[in-house]
């Protein structure tokens, strides 16, 4: 099913705007848990390769969007977004 969701930045994505693209929806617990953070910088790590294969990710969080600024700002970039 089609959802939208803001980004800390007040963007807008819609899962629907991705269609004809491979997408990974990861669900976190909350943007300063440590296990989440060791799952963005895992995602980090291998975003090189997932750009190539023309991945896009997407991280939702279950906290208030200064926090998801806080501690996903290392993960900005083309194919990785945090809502």
């Amino acid at each position: 099913p089609d959802f939208q969701l803001c980004d800390d930045e007040g963007k807008t994505y819609k899962l629907s705007s991705f269609r004809g693209r491979r997408v990974i929806l990861s669900f976190q617990r909350y943007a300063a848990c440590p296990i989440c953070q060791f799952n963005i910088d895992r995602m980090k790590y291998q975003s090189e390769m997932l750009d190539r294969a023309g991945i896009v990710t997407i991280s939702i969080f279950n906290s208030k969007p200064q926090h998801v600024t806080m501690f996903t700002a290392k993960i900005r970039g083309d194919s990785m977004i945090a809502l």
